[in-house]
Formats: C-alpha cells, structure tokens, sequence
C-alpha cells in the first residue's frame, strides 16, 4: 500500500506544471499587473494594445501569447523589432509553428533582450501578434560573449 501511495505521489508531482495563463482586456490593465516588469512581454508594446493574453511556464521561464493593436502602430512597433534569424527555439514544434503562421500571412520578427528572446508573428492587415519568448542564456554568461546583440 505505501508503495502505491509513493507512486501515486510522484506520478502527481511529475505530472504537475507550473504554466500561469492571464488575460488582460488592455495594456494599462497588464501594467497593473505588472506582467511588463516580471518580463513576460516588452513594455515597447504598443500601450494601445488590447486583447492580451500570455501562457507563461514558470519553470522553463518560457512564454507565449498574443494580442492586438490598431493598424496605425504597426510601424512604430517594428521599428523596435529585426527580421527574424532563425535562431533556434527550445520547443519541438517551433519550426512546424513557423511554417503554420507564415501559411497564415504572419511575418516574423524577433528582439533579444539582455536575458530572453521574443520571436513577434505579426500579421499587419489584422494589427495582431502571436508571439514565443524563451531565456537565451544563463544569467552568469555575458550575452556579447555568446553572440547576442543587447539592446
């Protein structure tokens, strides 16, 4: 019997996942949340954007998401953004997603911040991003001497 209960113990323990997922009506209401500061998404979002919605795996340190923004800041918000380098993703399906989004007329921009990397599937017609941001390296190593350009 004790040996059932220690099974049953682990299979739980192994089965659990520490994902949050949150939903925010607009960018003031994320603000106050302070989904910006705990780094899940970039504040240079547009503070238009509405519709937001974040999964975050608290144990991989691993987010996606998307929200929505009106047409007109499309530009501004790119601006802030690369085209996106191929880089590799920490997740199995990123390739398959890719080829999805771009099948559904997204593009692909990505920013790198000192410790993460956002890849933006932006569709522009829509004013609407999905995005996937993980860490890129360890907080010991210095993004230059692993080739990351800090912003």
């Amino acid at each position: 019997m004790k040996e059932l209960w220690l099974f049953l113990v682990v299979l739980l323990v192994a089965g659990c996942s520490d994902v949050v997922t949150s939903h925010y009506a607009t960018y003031s209401e994320a603000a106050n949340d302070h989904l910006f500061g705990r780094g899940w998404l970039p504040e240079f979002i547009p503070s238009s954007s509405f519709n937001i919605t974040t999964s975050n795996n608290l144990d991989r340190n691993q987010s996606e998401g998307e929200f929505s923004f009106p047409v007109a800041e499309t530009d501004s918000f790119v601006s802030r953004l690369v085209p996106y380098s191929g880089r590799s993703a920490p997740f199995s399906d990123f390739e398959k997603l890719v080829n999805r989004r771009k099948a559904q007329g997204y593009t692909l921009y990505e920013f790198a911040g000192r410790e993460s990397v956002w890849v933006f599937f932006l569709n522009r017609e829509k004013g609407h991003i999905y995005y996937r941001m993980w860490l890129v390296y360890n907080r010991i190593d210095p993004p230059e001497e692993i080739g990351i350009r800090v912003s």
